[in-house]
């Protein structure tokens, strides 16, 4: 999942700007292979999100 944070620091000049880059917080879903902090919460399938197990479970393929 991408982001965007803006963050004061310190004054820069009137036309600079910095720009900072890092890792998406959390693992690789491996359904929909977003990086989320929700993946591995749930115990019966601890390589995908909570938003992937919520949708297996509405579409029947897993239990709750």
């Amino acid at each position: 999942m991408s982001r965007v944070e803006l963050i004061a620091g310190q004054e820069l000049g009137d036309n600079d700007i910095e720009v900072s880059v890092s890792p998406a917080p959390g693992e690789k879903c491996g359904r929909c292979w977003k990086y989320l902090p929700s993946v591995g919460e749930k115990q019966n399938l601890p390589g995908i999100c909570s938003r992937c197990h919520q949708i297996l479970v509405e579409m029947g393929e897993i239990d709750d």
